[in-house]
């Protein structure tokens, strides 16, 4: 009976213990044309993406900020930025910019600042403050310019990665041990018999 009882505990902590999995989602953004450009090496338009970590998921509803997101790249025509090399601005040193609001898992407001170590700035925001919604697109090294005021880009899913939660992992090897451990005996007093 001891035998079989230990059989089954090792069963069901391999079952149990079948690592668990976090979801990194990227999320594409597509910029509105520029409406205005003093340089014409900044392309037409911001593009890039963001992923973030297990906290954004498909249905989720609410704001996430920059401990949130674990990469990013965007770029406008020879210009762009990307984790790490690039810095995050954050306004009067709040974790308030950069920030994603969700709504069921769509994007609906953010903001979002980043400077290449060449000193290039790419900056993308569609809020609203104070009633008041402020929405643009903006390239900026220096006196050269490109930007948008018109209307914000759109973002999309990119792509959603399963990733393994470290702290299962340790338990799914122990069972797994045990279980080789199990099989070895069980063999030897076969052998023995």
């Amino acid at each position: 009976m001891p035998r079989k009882l230990a059989i089954f505990g090792l069963l069901a902590a391999a079952t149990l213990s079948t690592p668990a999995h976090a979801a990194f989602v990227t999320y594409d953004y597509a910029g509105a044309p520029f409406t205005y450009s003093s340089s014409t090496s900044f392309g037409n338009n911001i593009s890039g993406s963001v992923t973030f970590d297990g906290t954004v998921t498909a249905n989720y509803t609410g704001t996430v900020g920059y401990k949130d997101i674990t990469s990013y790249q965007f770029s406008a025509g020879t210009a762009s930025v990307s984790s790490p090399s690039a810095t995050l601005y954050y306004y009067n040193g709040s974790p308030a910019y950069p920030s994603f609001t969700f709504s069921k898992g769509a994007v609906v407001a953010w903001a979002f600042s980043a400077t290449n170590p060449q000193g290039t700035e790419l900056t993308t925001q569609s809020v609203t403050i104070d009633g008041y919604p402020i929405a643009y697109d903006q390239v900026l090294n220096g006196d050269d310019t490109s930007l948008n005021t018109d209307a914000p880009g759109s973002w999309s899913v990119g792509s959603v990665s399963a990733v393994p939660l470290p702290g299962a992992l340790p338990m799914f090897g122990a069972a797994l041990i045990g279980m080789v451990g199990l099989a070895t005996r069980t063999s030897r007093r076969r052998r023995t018999t």
